[in-house]
């Protein structure tokens, strides 16, 4: 069979495999924001100290290492790379159950960054290679349904967990012993993985297309010069960089921001919020992929900038909103524009780095954007929004004060950035080449 015709036979089972360990990856990510109150109560933990966990120490091991997988992705087999991911991240969503303090916490989550590290450069990889490029951008929104099925789940059923248990200091598990209920969840989130493994092990490797020479799917009716092309490709990772802050900072702190502001139990936030990032936020992302590819078979060949630049505006609206909410209902209103926008913008991510990637090198470039992705996003936008609510605002009831704040400083800067690379050409008739 010709590697072509292979590829498209697979690509309905490589698109649920990949979709599986991405939902997993996130529940196992998700979770620790649902449980903020209980582990600084039993760790001894302050925001800032939980900022830190949830976002820089994940972050600094999820970069340093991506590099390195991305570097593999291009060589190696990529389908064994995500196994061996998957049995770390697992493995250590499971150890932070026995995690005793801020160190040893941090030590469980630098784990299952490294396992995670693995995942978007070979997936997203193996998507391109697996689909044409008339239907990339859809594969690309669909796999990043993964973030927000996983965020989603997290959320209802670990909240779900903790109202089962808000009366119950111990909950004995067999032949492990009693663990408090926060505990309880990292191991129960763990057990999913079991069958994830067998399932990514029944995927082929799809052919790669390194070796064929094919326009991107985005494309400008110039290419510029040098210094524009190296402009062109800073501004589009430093952009959607930039945006991420608003997604991490959202989706750590979002559902204490229920809690402490508005009164309601882990519970409700939980299921609250999960609701939103299943509908909303899966929405957003579907739509994406949808117009992007619309847009481009009419001509439109910067569609994805463009659509993000949209998507980046719009999101200061729904920052004041949520700054300005005098109820829950108000509060919820405001989250699910955000959550609709936040989705549509992770998709696009994707999708317009694997229209400017050459084949050889798609692993490397996806790399590196994750690693300005999640060093920017993950690492300083959780982060931001503690400091904001323990030195500028002095009240944790004001967090979702923090979290506006966020919003509107990373949208206005991301963009910016963003709208720089639409006006210098955008996606360009060649592949951008990755940084050497």
């Amino acid at each position: 069979m010709r590697p072509g015709r292979r590829d498209h036979a697979h690509a309905r089972i490589v698109l649920p495999a990949l979709l599986t360990a991405y939902t997993l990856a996130f529940i196992d990510r998700q979770l620790i924001s649902l449980l903020v109150q209980p582990i600084k109560h039993d760790l001894d933990l302050s925001d800032t100290q939980f900022g830190l966990l949830a976002g820089f120490a994940f972050a600094l091991f999820y970069v340093g290492v991506g590099l390195l997988m991305g570097h593999a992705s291009d060589r190696v087999n990529r389908r064994n790379l995500i196994l061996l991911g998957m049995a770390l991240w697992v493995s250590a969503t499971a150890a932070t159950a026995w995690a005793s303090g801020f160190w040893t916490l941090a030590l469980t989550r630098a784990l299952v960054a490294i396992g995670e590290a693995t995942l978007n450069p070979a997936a997203l990889s193996m998507l391109a290679d697996a689909f044409p490029a008339h239907q990339r951008a859809r594969a690309v929104g669909a796999y990043s349904t993964g973030a927000f099925i996983g965020a989603g789940l997290a959320l209802i059923l670990g909240g779900a967990l903790m109202h089962a248990t808000q009366q119950t200091a111990w909950i004995e598990l067999p032949l492990l012993g009693g663990f408090r209920p926060w505990q309880a969840a990292f191991l129960l989130a763990a057990l999913p993985g079991l069958v994830a493994l067998p399932l990514m092990w029944c995927v082929s490797e799809p052919g790669r297309a390194a070796q064929r020479t094919c326009a991107p799917q985005h494309a400008s009716a110039e290419r510029p010069d040098g210094k524009d092309r190296r402009l062109v490709l800073a501004c589009v990772i430093g952009g959607f960089a930039l945006l991420a802050m608003t997604s991490y900072g959202t989706m750590v702190w979002l559902p204490a921001a229920f809690i402490r502001t508005w009164g309601w139990t882990t519970a409700e936030a939980g299921l609250t919020y999960g609701l939103l990032l299943l509908s909303f936020g899966i929405a957003g992302m579907l739509a994406a992929g949808w117009i992007t590819d619309r847009s481009t078979s009419r001509g439109h060949r910067q569609a994805a900038l463009a659509l993000s630049c949209t998507c980046g505006w719009l999101l200061l609206p729904g920052a004041v909103g949520l700054m300005l909410a005098r109820s829950a209902a108000m509060a919820v209103a405001a989250a699910a524009v955000i959550t609709l926008l936040v989705g549509m913008v992770v998709s696009l991510t994707s999708t317009t780095v694997l229209a400017i990637a050459p084949a050889r090198s798609r692993g490397k470039l996806i790399a590196i954007t994750m690693l300005a992705v999640n060093l920017v996003g993950l690492g300083l936008g959780p982060a931001a929004v503690a400091v904001f609510t323990d030195g500028l605002f002095a009240d944790e009831g004001k967090v979702h004060l923090s979290i506006g704040l966020l919003i509107v400083l990373s949208a206005v800067g991301g963009t910016a950035a963003l709208g720089v690379a639409v006006s210098r050409g955008g996606e360009q008739r060649r592949p951008l080449r990755a940084p050497s």
